[in-house]
């Protein structure tokens, strides 16, 4: 047994044996469990004892945190790359009236004082991500209603979050990092599923994940792909 899928998710198995009576699963990153088993137990068994515990497996996957290499800060200057729903911008940084154009691949900073560029760039892309993700959010809101015959209403916002890519509280608050704008939008719709799921079920269970499924059937790919491709921004 190389391999074993819990609730939709596909986990690799080591089996170590030992030549006591114990029985030990560890959790490592990557979905991949370390499994301690006696001699004596045969195969059969010992996947009976994962899939018991598959809902304390994917409660302590879960807590791993696999998000991107976590930048500093953003840089203004002509010739800087930014992305805008998984597409490659060029900034070009001029002076003008404080406010951000974009065409044609390139994102135009103009400012009155290059100190300002940070405030003028923040300010607008907070208002472009807002916009986006709200809509965005509805949508999926939509399909997330109509698809599991539920009528939940939850509340949305979006911010700047420094170790997840959205939340969502026990009374409903979803909330979107800003930085997802930066994402494609199949990813971006993933986080939204994700929260929306969690209006169900607070924890990462089995129905958590098999739920999610539902809507979003390539999820743990999609996932893969927002960690690996798009960066957070640690400035405020």
């Amino acid at each position: 047994m190389n391999n074993l899928k819990l609730a939709n998710i596909l986990f690799s198995v080591e089996i170590q044996r030992n030549l006591k009576r114990k029985f030990s699963i560890e959790v490592l990153r990557g979905k991949r469990l370390k499994v301690s088993a006696p001699d004596f137990a045969k195969i059969e068994e010992i996947k009976a004892r994962i899939i018991k515990k598959t809902n304390w497996i994917l409660f302590q996957d879960s807590s791993f945190n696999e998000l991107p290499l976590l930048l500093p800060k953003r840089l203004y200057f002509t010739g800087e790359s930014y992305y805008l729903l998984g597409e490659q911008f060029s900034l070009v940084v001029g002076e003008g009236d404080d406010c951000v154009e974009v065409k044609n691949r390139k994102i135009y900073l103009n400012v009155s004082n290059e100190d300002k560029c940070s405030d003028v760039f923040n300010d607008w892309l907070l208002s472009f991500a807002d916009e986006f993700l709200e809509q965005k959010f509805m949508d999926c809101l939509k399909k997330f209603q109509v698809r599991l015959g539920v009528d939940v209403q939850p509340r949305f916002s979006v911010r700047k979050m420094k170790k997840r890519w959205g939340s969502c509280s026990p009374n409903n608050l979803i909330t979107l990092n800003l930085e997802l704008i930066s994402s494609k939008e199949r990813c971006i719709e993933y986080v939204i599923y994700h929260e929306l799921v969690h209006t169900l079920f607070l924890d990462h269970s089995r129905e958590f994940y098999q739920t999610l499924s539902k809507l979003c059937p390539d999820f743990q790919s999609l996932k893969r792909e927002l960690d690996q491709e798009t960066q957070l921004i640690a400035e405020p």
